[in-house]
């Protein structure tokens, strides 16, 4: 009914300007004495992909249902960043499930993507082959994913008791059509959640026994969020252990030399300040003893006339670089990796022209996407191949040579 008595009036109405949507029943539409000011409907949305596409979305108490058409999934594979698709549901506090449609899914497959998707409560990023096995999965019309963490009391008491009081336990969950998936066929998923306990962080996989099993390979940030990969959902607990060894000390030294010295001792972590890295000076030998680890999170290069030998284990990890260089007349840079060497890249390793890799070892190359376990071995290079392994192939170039170890 229209109020004709006030200078401006109002009606109150039902409209539904969106198809198949649900209207908006008693909202005021104003009037400014000539016309009715109407403002359509307005659609929540999360960004995706770092905010270059937006997604609408539907709110089910604590799920969250992405509303994915053929229009938005091609923006998502044409926007994707580092061959992942990402999607951002962290603004919304209450929010610890995410529903996508398995048509999205399998045509994130077909382009060969990851999926990461950050929630109130950590993140999760599943690389393209764990991702084309959840694909191969699921079951129903969708794909929903949780992350949440779990209050002890909520637990078994085989559960509870192998807990320490100021242990954090998540519950991560994957489910289509009412059924779990836990194992992803070789992929991997990495999660990243909040710790404010006592450093260093130790992660264990929680069984329904109450059996834990510690994590391999734990890493902490500057925001105090704890990194993991995993091949198999369930219960993670994050605490702290007193048989964790500490992480290795930072290198501040400047010469192969102090390196050298640095590792005969224990467990080095490079992470040289600025852009530059830290580089094997021409004529220098670089030795990563047996039993000994140097990690790289900045860069590491091998100049010309340089040698890296590994004896024991490099690990580059994600952000971190190992490159080798090489002239026709000036020098070669040389990588060598013994029987008893490892070389583990979840950073980007580029062994450039006319430098030599010899793996006697092995190399174990593994990452999410992108640069997070890129190699890359140019043509021109002396290749001893070795053993290899990790869920990322080499990328070994036309015209490299390539010797095998018979």
């Amino acid at each position: 009914m229209l109020n004709t008595t006030a200078l401006y009036g109002y009606i109150n109405v039902s409209y539904n300007d969106m198809e198949s949507k649900s209207a908006v029943t008693g909202r005021d539409i104003d009037w400014d004495g000539v016309n009715f000011i109407f403002d359509p409907q307005r659609r929540p949305t999360i960004p995706a992909n770092n905010g270059r596409v937006v997604v609408e979305y539907t709110l089910d108490g604590s799920e969250i249902i992405l509303e994915l058409d053929t229009i938005i999934i091609d923006e998502l594979i044409n926007e994707a960043h580092n061959n992942t698709v990402s999607f951002n549901v962290s603004g919304l506090l209450n929010v610890t499930e995410t529903t996508i449609p398995t048509d999205a899914l399998e045509q994130f497959v077909d382009a060969d993507l990851s999926m990461a998707i950050r929630l109130p409560q950590g993140s999760i990023t599943l690389d393209a082959k764990a991702l084309a096995s959840v694909s191969n999965q699921a079951k129903g019309d969708d794909v929903s994913i949780s992350i949440a963490q779990v209050e002890h009391i909520n637990l078994n008491e085989d559960q509870q008791n192998a807990l320490s009081a100021n242990d954090v336990v998540f519950s991560i969950k994957m489910l289509s059509d009412e059924e779990f998936i836990s194992r992803f066929d070789g992929g991997r998923l990495t999660i990243t959640v909040p710790y404010e306990g006592e450093l260093p962080a130790t992660i264990w996989y929680l069984n329904s026994a109450g059996v834990k099993e510690k994590h391999s390979i734990v890493r902490t940030d500057m925001f105090r969020n704890v990194s993991f990969t995993v091949e198999h959902l369930s219960f993670y607990v994050i605490g702290h252990d007193s048989e964790t060894i500490e992480p290795p000390e930072e290198f501040s030294g400047t010469s192969p030399s102090q390196l050298n010295a640095a590792l005969s001792k224990g467990d080095v972590m490079l992470t040289t300040p600025g852009s530059g890295g830290y580089g094997i000076a021409a004529g220098s030998t670089l030795v990563i003893p047996e039993g000994k680890t140097l990690y790289v999170s900045t860069i590491l290069n091998v100049r010309r006339d340089a040698t890296l030998r590994i004896e024991g284990t490099l690990v580059v990890l994600p952000g971190g670089r190992l490159n080798s260089d090489g002239h026709a007349t000036s020098g070669t840079g040389t990588i060598v990796i013994t029987n008893s060497g490892e070389l583990i890249n979840e950073g980007y390793v580029e062994i450039a022209q006319r430098s030599k890799l010899t793996n006697l070892g092995t190399i174990t190359n593994t990452g999410a996407t992108g640069n997070f376990g890129r190699f890359e071995i140019r043509a021109g290079v002396e290749f001893t191949r070795g053993t290899t392994g990790g869920n990322r192939a080499l990328n070994i170039h036309r015209d490299a040579v390539i010797l095998v170890i018979e």
